[in-house]
């Protein structure tokens, strides 16, 4: 397996435990995005790997895009001595309370990081002998909100909402997925899924 691809594995397990973690921890309990990037980098630095958040893109993008991309986790060959390892990363909270806006969104960061190479990312000391990128989504989501996605009567990105439903409901190459049991209604549980490149569509 890519070293990628069982970063991401490591990080769909861990995170999914903290969610769960974070929402016992008290009721009404905030969360966003943001709230997610603090335990993603202190994961994947502990498995040696370079984080950079918020990572600035170079050079020209797409009229309206955001210029920066999540996470950029990399690793040069003499690091750590590991072999070298590069992942763009954009990371996705499914809220559930607006399915068409979080399918549009998904649909821009499919975009977004398509056309992103090594060349437009900001020059960090061992990014250049990194390697080729591995491109994924992590989306963040409890069962509620990926009911919210699969009925979503929009008919526009329903090729996004398949991909969720897809993620969510069947094993599949290419797709990461964690979720803790818990002993709230099922709707409140917490999943965490990693998509890679190869499953979004077109």
């Amino acid at each position: 397996m890519a070293r990628e691809r069982y970063l991401m594995r490591r990080l769909v397990d861990g995170m999914a435990g903290w969610a769960t973690f974070h929402q016992a921890s008290g009721p009404n309990r905030h969360y966003d995005e943001h709230l997610f990037y603090q335990h993603i980098a202190t994961l994947a630095s502990g498995r040696d790997w370079r984080v950079s958040q918020q990572h600035r893109i170079v050079g020209p993008t797409r009229r309206g895009a955001p210029s920066t991309i999540d996470f950029v986790f990399y690793r040069e060959s003499s690091y750590a001595g590991t072999q070298p390892g590069l992942a763009f990363v954009e990371v996705k909270y499914l809220r559930g309370s607006n399915p068409s806006q979080d399918l549009r969104e998904l649909r821009r960061d499919i975009d977004k990081l398509r056309s992103i190479g090594s060349a437009q990312i900001a020059s960090k000391q061992g990014l250049s002998a990194s390697g080729k990128p591995l491109r994924f989504l992590l989306i963040f989501a409890q069962e509620a909100g990926l009911d919210a996605i699969r009925d979503c009567a929009t008919r526009t990105h329903r090729d996004v909402a398949a991909m969720i439903e897809q993620a969510r409901t069947g094993d599949h190459k290419n797709i990461y997925r964690a979720s803790m049991g818990t002993y709230l209604k099922t709707s409140l549980e917490w999943v965490v899924i990693a998509i890679a490149e190869q499953r979004w569509p077109l």
